[in-house]
């Protein structure tokens, strides 16, 4: 499944900068989305478009190793010379 990715506001009471909707049964209406937090860094928001996707990918992969490897790959791809053309 390729994943439809949103630019948006998320309220700061959901206290995060990205959320993958990877589960059909509980979030039905939402299955298949992932929302980024468009109001950070062009670096953090690659990151975080990361990070999501791993999750929509690995459900079972623990936070701590999410955040390790989006932060890998999202610094190397940006030295690399990876931008989001707008």
């Amino acid at each position: 499944m390729i994943p439809k990715i949103c630019h948006r506001r998320i309220p700061k009471k959901e206290n995060a900068l990205g959320m993958a909707y990877n589960d059909k049964f509980n979030n039905a209406d939402k299955y298949g989305l992932i929302e980024i937090e468009k109001r950070q860094t062009p670096l953090n928001i690659l990151d975080t478009e990361i990070h999501e996707l791993i999750h929509m990918k690995y459900p079972e992969m623990p936070e701590q190793s999410v955040l390790k490897m989006g932060t890998y790959l999202a610094k190397n791809l940006w030295k690399l010379g990876y931008r989001k053309k707008l």
